[in-house]
């Protein structure tokens, strides 16, 4: 009874880690990427451009009100993960282009699944690309 229940307990515990390793949409980033969210600040819409040699520029638009916008700490925030490999940390540092507008550029370390996070504090959007 026991051996069933861990063999059981393995089972759920590897198609658990299976299917997060494995997401159902997955786009080419190569073609470039969009984010559009709501957030509790305002519109953000997000374009993730590939430069190639898995260097990517991320362009941050947030359409709020003038009050919001002028805050001084309002900076978004990206953070790119690797899927299979659980790597993560490359989160890269954004510049003001104008008003509501950043920009920044991120280099990730080799090809494959990635999630990333763009946003500002606990909203964001996500999506998950292959890079290379």
């Amino acid at each position: 009874m026991l051996a069933v229940s861990l063999t059981a307990a393995m089972a759920i515990i590897y198609g658990f880690q299976n299917q997060r390793s494995a997401p159902a949409a997955m786009q080419d980033a190569s073609q470039g990427l969009t984010l559009t969210a709501a957030l509790t600040e305002g519109q953000m819409d997000t374009t993730i451009t590939s430069l190639g040699n898995l260097t990517f520029v991320i362009d941050v638009r947030l359409t709020a009100p003038p009050d919001v916008l002028q805050q001084s700490d309002l900076t978004p925030e990206a953070n790119f993960a690797m899927v299979e490999m659980h790597m993560d940390g490359i989160v890269p540092d954004f510049s003001t282009v104008g008003p509501g507008v950043w920009q920044a550029k991120a280099v990730l370390p080799m090809a494959g699944a990635w999630i990333v996070n763009v946003g500002f504090g606990e909203d964001f959007a996500e999506t998950v690309f292959v890079a290379g």
